[in-house]
């Protein structure tokens, strides 16, 4: 989980402070670990793609905290933690511009980075 310090440092990169967090998620995503991986957030869809192949496609929030957190339940567009309800999955988002994201899976600790493909 995030320390008090981070949760009061922005997500927005420099210069991505004209948009909220939800409208800078919208697009297509290519992890630059493994160009076959492709998340693609439309709406409040999250969809993951394998080799061009969708492979899930769920609802997702943008909250204050992941849903076993205390100060969970608090839905917004500039909000930080990116939250499949239903799947009961979390990821912190470290940062987000118009070109990069990059997330951490609350589940594993794991970071993702991600670059945009349109």
């Amino acid at each position: 989980m995030a320390s008090s310090k981070q949760a009061t440092t922005s997500v927005l990169k420099p210069g991505a402070a004209a948009k909220t967090i939800y409208q800078l998620l919208q697009g297509k995503w290519r992890s630059t670990d493994d160009a076959q991986y492709v998340l693609e957030l439309r709406e409040h869809y999250y969809m993951d793609y394998y080799g061009e192949k969708l492979s899930d496609s769920t609802e997702f929030i943008l909250d204050k905290a992941c849903p076993s957190a205390p100060n969970a339940g608090h839905p917004g567009d500039n909000e930080r933690y990116l939250v499949q309800p239903k799947e009961d999955m979390c990821w912190e988002i470290v940062g987000v511009d118009e070109e990069s994201l990059e997330l951490i899976y609350s589940g594993r600790g794991n970071s993702l980075s991600f670059k945009r493909i349109n």
